[in-house]
This record gives structure tokens, sequence and C-alpha cells, in this order.
């Protein structure tokens, strides 16, 4: 894909985020709740797709630099070499998220409108005031809770400040809307709606070596 297709595909995906916040403001109260929570997992999995297009045109323009400075000998033939070579430079981008901000703050706007409807349980909201300081406190590990392999995409649940693979704990909760957290002691429910990127996660992991 060119660059000018990835960017026209990102703007497509920002658009259709906008349409969606604008949907989700025009329907009657008696269906807001219900149709606010599916407008933040499609607005996220559009800020996701965004993400991974920021991603892979990163990872393009670097393979481009990459194959300018290898000498004939050099240059992959094979699917297997190329591959090989994507995957190599894949793994030095993963904290490129690109500019998130449009599709950020449409699910800001979202989580609020659900949560001013939702009574929530004293404890979370106990947790929720102290997000921050928790998740300086606890010490994050590199494996997955759930799959126990290495976090690739860490998503955070700040009531808890527990981090997981996103795609892992996307495939375990499958098409429920809340699962209990799977770290062991912790007694959270997590809205999956309300997990969070977070990018700090690799400097946090640094800072605990």
């Amino acid at each position: 894909m060119s660059n000018f297709g990835i960017y026209l595909l990102q703007k497509s995906l920002k658009t259709a985020a906008s349409d969606i916040e604008y949907c989700n403001s025009s329907v009657s109260l008696n269906k807001q709740n219900e149709l606010t929570e599916a407008s933040i997992a499609a607005v996220t999995s559009l800020k996701e797709l965004d993400t991974e297009a920021h991603r892979l045109e990163v990872v393009v323009n670097a393979m481009i630099e990459k194959y300018k400075s290898m000498d004939d000998f050099e240059i992959p033939i094979t699917k297997e070499d190329y591959e090989k070579l994507f995957k190599k430079i894949e793994k030095t981008k993963m904290n490129e998220t690109g500019d998130t901000a449009h599709f950020q703050n449409i699910l800001d706007s979202l989580k609020r409108g659900l949560e001013g409807d939702e009574e929530e349980p004293e404890d979370e909201d106990a947790d929720q005031s102290q997000d921050g300081m928790q998740v300086m406190q606890i010490q994050h590990s590199r494996k997955d809770p759930i799959s126990k392999k290495d976090i690739v995409n860490p998503v955070i649940y700040k009531p808890c400040g527990h981090v997981y693979d996103r795609d892992s704990i996307k495939e375990f909760a499958g098409k429920k809307r809340q699962i209990k957290c799977a770290m062991q002691g912790c007694s959270q429910t997590i809205t999956i709606s309300r997990l969070e990127d977070y990018p700090d996660y690799w400097n946090n992991i640094k800072q605990q070596l």
C-alpha cells in the first residue's frame, strides 16, 4: 500500500469515528447506554486500525531506507527473507502510535456520557481517583496475565493498574463487555471498552530492571 493509500485509509477511519460520535448523540435516551457502549467499541477498533496503519507506514518507509543502504547481494529475494527483514524492523517500531488524539477525544466524550448515566461501584470510584498513583506503584510484568506470552501491544485497566496484551484480552473476552481481572488476588471487574493504550509501559518496564 502506498503512503497516499495509507493516508486515505487513515482519513476514512477518522471520518468514520466522527460519524459514530454524531449518530450516538442523536439517539433516544432509552437506547443511549447500549449504543454508547457499541460506539466505544467501534471507535476503539478504528483507533487500533489507525495505529496499525501508521506503524505499517513507518515500517515500510524504514525498509525503503534500508534497501537504499544495502548492497545488491544483501537485498532479500525470497518471501521468507523479506518477512524476516520486515519483522526485524517492525520490532523496533512497536512504540509508534501516530496521532490518535482525534480518536481519543471522541472516546473520552463517549465514556463521559456513559459514566454519567451509570452507577459505578464504590470501590471502583475510589480506585479511579488514584489511577496515576496505582499505575506507578504496581510492578508490571512482561508477560500477559492471560496468555502468559510477552506483551506486544500493552493496554491498561486503570482502576486496578494491571496491564494486558490487547489482542490477548480481547480474544479472551470475546463478546463479553466485562470480565474479571486475571491477575491473581485482584477482585476488579474489567470493562473492556475502558481499557486504554499504555505507551508508557515500555519505559516503566525498563525502570524496573
